[in-house]
């Protein structure tokens, strides 16, 4: 009876661990990973993009499973928008009808990151602002360690239950929201890129994504250089401790 029991908790840790139940939020974490909601509501509406990892500006590329925008002949709801580095709903994001699933919005970096925290809305400023449709459906946070898997972190459910429409009260699905991810060790996460994916796409359902933020560090590499002069002192101190040797001997 104990060793049943112990595998059927064993199988629920393993496939799904459900972190954060609220008013028109659900939460749920992938084996491995954490991702919690930070509390902020609608923060930076109508105000400068902070800066982060994934602004083209910084050297990220957007990447998504197709555009709205030329379907519908809108010079907005592109890839592009993405990450240009401003909020509204006339630079944000919907994929086209038709598109292949999965459908996603993301970016990938010029060189791998350590990932703490990702932050995205519907709408969250501009020319109209405060836009509350193409919200509530799922979302899931993913991660490439290589350039071509895509690692799932955890998955989002907005829905309309608990909108206030107030920034910076309970949650409400089509404001601007930042989680903070990690390893289930509390660990950074290194990527080479970061999507979501979304429930729904196209001229109907399509969920909109207005800025998609990255936040954490860029991950130092060595120049080659360096690793040669390392090589070289270490050859170096080998043979200072090999002449030691011989020395006592």
């Amino acid at each position: 009876m104990r060793a049943s029991f112990l595998v059927r908790l064993c199988l629920l840790s393993v496939f799904l661990t459900v972190l954060t139940a609220r008013a028109g939020l659900i939460i749920s974490s992938s084996a491995g990973y954490s991702v919690t909601w930070n509390g902020n509501d609608g923060d930076y509406f109508n105000q400068a993009v902070p800066d982060n990892l994934a602004l083209a500006a910084n050297g990220a590329s957007a990447i998504s499973s197709g555009e709205l925008g030329p379907q519908q002949n809108l010079p907005y709801h592109v890839t592009s928008n993405i990450n240009d580095g401003f909020y509204g709903n006339e630079y944000s994001w919907i994929g086209g009808d038709g598109d292949a699933a999965p459908w996603y919005a993301g970016v990938l970096f010029p060189s791998p990151v350590l990932i703490t925290g990702v932050a995205f809305g519907r709408d969250n400023g501009g020319l109209v602002g405060d836009l509350t449709d193409r919200s509530d459906g799922t979302y899931i946070l993913q991660y490439t360690p290589d350039g071509t898997q895509w690692v799932s972190i955890g998955t989002l459910q907005y829905s309309p239950d608990g909108n206030d429409a107030i920034l910076g009260g309970a949650f409400t699905s089509y404001y601007r929201h930042q989680y903070a991810v990690s390893t289930d060790a509390a660990e950074p996460i290194l990527a080479e890129g970061l999507r979501i994916e979304v429930s729904a796409t196209g001229i109907g359902p399509g969920l909109a994504i207005d800025e998609l933020e990255v936040y954490g560090s860029t991950v130092v590499v060595p120049e080659p250089s360096s690793f040669w002069l390392l090589g070289l002192a270490g050859l170096g101190l080998a043979r200072r401790r090999g002449r030691s040797r011989l020395a006592r001997s």
